[in-house]
């Protein structure tokens, strides 16, 4: 029988400062600069891990079907090995023509909107920029196309997915420009209608009006995984939004990559990405509070110490500030116009605990569980998940030929159990928005 579907956990303003004060008990790793080379999928893995079924079976059906990918052997052997297209292709087939009862193809009704993981959290060290890289790995092997968001100027995602920033304009820095420019274009419109002067566009947004915003997007490595890398000039948003902010009292920048999403995610048969992955920078910023609004579901990675215990309780403290700030002003608006009162709250919210060794932090780690209750998700990475996939490599990208069989399957179990989990959220949620039309 399938698990039961966690409880929802809503993020708003109130679950924020409980779950900062939840963190209050007395008492990492990096990616390196380089992206993992393009690898090949044996049938084994393949029957295994990305389209579930008998290897025999896969065998018996490439035999009777020439007209599919075939593979290539190597190095003399009788296993053959395929690209991800080859993959893909492969899964297209078993859903056309395999059996009713299995899912051979990744779940998304039809016309659903795609979805948004946003990773968050102030402190550094907590596993997130990881996370984000396999989860939109993870993903992206399951079947899904993988659209991923740098917002973290020292770029080490884009760096892992082989992508670099040569300056502001190949950033996310231009969509945040582009909803600056149209709010100006707004209260210009309302301006001369009063009978005053616009307010005018300066270059940059000027510029950013221009821009298609599906041309920040760069190949990932894969097929069907897309990434907006981020660099140092990411870093001026921080500073731009709180004065875009001053000049147009009425711009929401929290808003900002939310509404440039929905412009670029239109939901359709021809949608080009099933799921957006943002990572953050660490700190608290205009960037991460914008991915926070933008997100479906914010996971929160941390590690299983202490230290990141309270950490982690500073960014909720952090969030809860924000939050309450931005519904203080919401509210005041809205009674202006004679509206409810503002009451702001996202979706899901879950944290995980990354790089978990069960001998010396089981305890530490018991206890963070038992402190954050359900909004843990029900998983842990563990730390020898992190050392297989060592050397700024991925799992996901590690041929199991180069650290051993049983090691290799044993850490991609420990990152596709967390990915399930954050996967059968938004599977929930699509089939809940399906049902009711």
């Amino acid at each position: 029988m399938p698990p039961a579907p966690l409880p929802p956990i809503r993020l708003d303003s109130a679950a924020a400062a409980r779950l900062a004060g939840l963190c209050a008990l007395p008492g990492g790793r990096d990616l390196s600069n380089r992206a993992a080379p393009p690898r090949l999928f044996s049938t084994w893995e393949i029957a295994r891990y990305l389209i579930p079924m008998a290897p025999g079976h896969l065998r018996r059906v490439l035999a009777a079907r020439p007209d599919l990918p075939q593979g290539q052997p190597e190095g003399g052997g009788t296993v053959r090995w395929f690209t991800l297209a080859e993959v893909d292709m492969l899964r297209a087939h078993f859903a056309r023509s395999g059996s009713a009862a299995k899912a051979y193809a990744p779940y998304r009704p039809p016309g659903a909107r795609a979805r948004i993981l946003t990773l968050a959290n102030a402190r550094t060290g907590s596993g997130k920029t990881t996370t984000a890289l396999h989860m939109a790995l993870a993903a992206r092997l399951e079947g899904y196309r993988v659209l991923v968001i740098d917002l973290d100027p020292q770029a080490r995602l884009s760096a892992a997915l082989g992508q670099s920033a040569g300056d502001e304009w190949e950033t996310a820095l231009p969509l945040f420009a582009r909803q600056q420019a149209r709010a100006l274009q707004a209260e210009n419109r309302q301006r001369v209608g009063r009978g005053e002067d616009p307010v005018p566009l300066d270059a940059m947004l000027d510029r950013a009006l221009g821009l298609d915003p599906a041309g920040l997007i760069r190949p990932g490595g894969w097929p069907g995984l897309g990434v907006i890398p981020a660099g140092l000039d990411l870093a001026r948003a921080e500073m731009l939004m709180p004065q875009w902010q001053q000049r147009l009292r009425g711009w929401r920048g929290w808003q900002a990559l939310r509404l440039a999403l929905a412009e670029m995610l239109a939901p359709g048969e021809a949608a080009p990405w099933d799921l957006v992955v943002i990572d953050t920078p660490p700190g608290f910023g205009a960037l991460t509070l914008a991915a926070v609004a933008a997100a479906d579901l914010l996971l929160v990675p941390l590690a299983a110490t202490e230290a990141d215990l309270e950490g982690t309780g500073r960014f909720f403290g952090l969030l809860h500030r924000a939050f309450e700030t931005i519904e203080a002003r919401e509210t005041l608006a809205a009674r202006a116009l004679g509206q409810p009162a503002a009451d702001l709250a996202w979706p899901e919210m879950r944290c995980l605990l990354t790089g978990v060794a069960p001998a010396p932090q089981g305890l530490i780690a018991s206890r963070i569980e038992a402190a954050l209750g359900p909004a843990m998700l029900p998983v842990r990475q563990e730390f020898a998940a992190l050392i297989a996939a060592g050397g700024g490599a991925t799992i996901y990208g590690t041929d199991y030929r180069d650290i051993g069989r049983d090691g290799w399957s044993r850490a991609r179990e420990s990152f596709d159990a967390s990915y399930a989990a954050i996967r059968d959220i938004f599977c929930t949620r699509w089939r809940q928005e399906s049902a009711e039309g």
